[in-house]
Protein backbone atom coordinates (compact mmCIF):
# COMPACT_ATOMS: atom_id res chain seq x y z
CA UNK A 1 0.00 0.00 0.00
CA UNK A 2 2.96 2.32 0.43
CA UNK A 3 3.38 2.78 -3.31
CA UNK A 4 -0.29 3.68 -3.74
CA UNK A 5 -0.20 6.19 -0.88
CA UNK A 6 3.01 7.82 -2.06
CA UNK A 7 1.75 7.85 -5.65
CA UNK A 8 -1.50 9.51 -4.65
CA UNK A 9 0.34 12.21 -2.74
CA UNK A 10 2.80 12.77 -5.60
CA UNK A 11 -0.04 12.97 -8.12
CA UNK A 12 -1.79 15.65 -6.04
CA UNK A 13 1.41 17.65 -5.74
CA UNK A 14 2.26 17.38 -9.44
CA UNK A 15 -1.24 18.36 -10.57
CA UNK A 16 -0.75 21.72 -8.86
CA UNK A 17 2.17 22.56 -11.16
CA UNK A 18 1.35 24.77 -14.13
CA UNK A 19 3.63 23.41 -16.86
CA UNK A 20 3.57 26.79 -18.64
CA UNK A 21 5.33 28.33 -15.63
CA UNK A 22 8.13 25.75 -15.58
CA UNK A 23 11.50 26.61 -17.12
CA UNK A 24 11.34 25.73 -20.84
CA UNK A 25 14.04 23.07 -20.62
CA UNK A 26 12.00 21.13 -18.03
CA UNK A 27 8.46 21.48 -19.46
CA UNK A 28 8.42 18.21 -21.40
CA UNK A 29 9.81 16.27 -18.45
CA UNK A 30 7.26 17.71 -16.01
CA UNK A 31 4.39 17.12 -18.44
CA UNK A 32 5.35 13.45 -18.86
CA UNK A 33 5.83 13.07 -15.12
CA UNK A 34 2.37 14.52 -14.44
CA UNK A 35 0.78 12.27 -17.09
CA UNK A 36 2.48 9.07 -15.90
CA UNK A 37 1.80 9.78 -12.23
CA UNK A 38 -1.90 10.37 -12.99
CA UNK A 39 -2.00 7.04 -14.85
CA UNK A 40 -0.45 5.06 -12.00
CA UNK A 41 -2.73 6.80 -9.51
CA UNK A 42 -5.77 5.69 -11.55
CA UNK A 43 -4.21 2.20 -11.73
CA UNK A 44 -3.86 1.84 -7.94
CA UNK A 45 -7.29 3.34 -7.26
CA UNK A 46 -8.90 0.88 -9.64
CA UNK A 47 -6.95 -2.10 -8.27
CA UNK A 48 -7.85 -1.35 -4.66
CA UNK A 49 -11.34 -0.06 -5.35
CA UNK A 50 -12.82 -2.85 -7.47
CA UNK A 51 -12.19 -6.08 -5.60
CA UNK A 52 -10.93 -9.34 -7.04
CA UNK A 53 -13.45 -9.71 -9.89
CA UNK A 54 -13.11 -6.94 -12.43
CA UNK A 55 -15.53 -5.98 -15.16
CA UNK A 56 -13.88 -6.13 -18.58
CA UNK A 57 -13.99 -2.35 -19.10
CA UNK A 58 -12.41 -1.71 -15.67
CA UNK A 59 -9.71 -4.32 -16.36
CA UNK A 60 -8.99 -2.76 -19.76
CA UNK A 61 -8.52 0.68 -18.15
CA UNK A 62 -6.26 -0.82 -15.47
CA UNK A 63 -4.08 -2.43 -18.13
CA UNK A 64 -3.97 0.78 -20.19
CA UNK A 65 -2.96 2.87 -17.16
CA UNK A 66 -0.38 0.29 -16.08
CA UNK A 67 1.23 0.28 -19.50
CA UNK A 68 1.14 4.07 -19.66
CA UNK A 69 3.05 4.25 -16.40
CA UNK A 70 5.63 1.67 -17.45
Amino acid sequence: HDAAILGSWLDQELQQIDVALVAPEFRDMIAVLKWSCAAINRFWRAIYGNGIWLHRTVAAQIVQDGWAWI
